[in-house]
């Protein structure tokens, strides 16, 4: 177990492995300043709780279109000219007609 492993445990909100790390890590190096001083600044994080706001929802998916992902699609390969270029272009817009008969019934 390491300072670094605390920290990271912290920094993922696992103020109490971190905490526990820090306490073993202290029992062997007793004059380690660094982690007596992340397991004071962790004493103060523990004591806080932690609120969500209200009212915070997240958007309702929207549906894609995809006649309207097939330019953005085909911008994004650049229109390769070369053979594997061409074949991704071919399979996307077969892949897009499939599609697009699904998303309008």
């Amino acid at each position: 177990m390491t300072l670094t492993h605390a920290r990271i445990r912290a920094a993922q909100g696992d103020v109490r492995g971190a905490r526990s790390i820090l306490e073993r890590l202290l029992c062997e190096q007793p004059a380690h300043a660094e982690a007596r001083a992340l397991l004071r600044s962790l004493a103060s994080l523990a004591e806080r709780d932690h609120h969500e706001e209200a009212g915070l929802e997240p958007a309702a998916p929207v549906a894609a279109d995809p006649r309207r992902l097939a330019a953005p699609f085909r911008r994004a390969l650049g229109r390769e000219r070369d053979a594997a270029g061409a074949s991704r272009i071919r399979r996307l817009e077969r892949w897009l007609e499939r599609v697009a008969p699904q998303r309008d019934s």
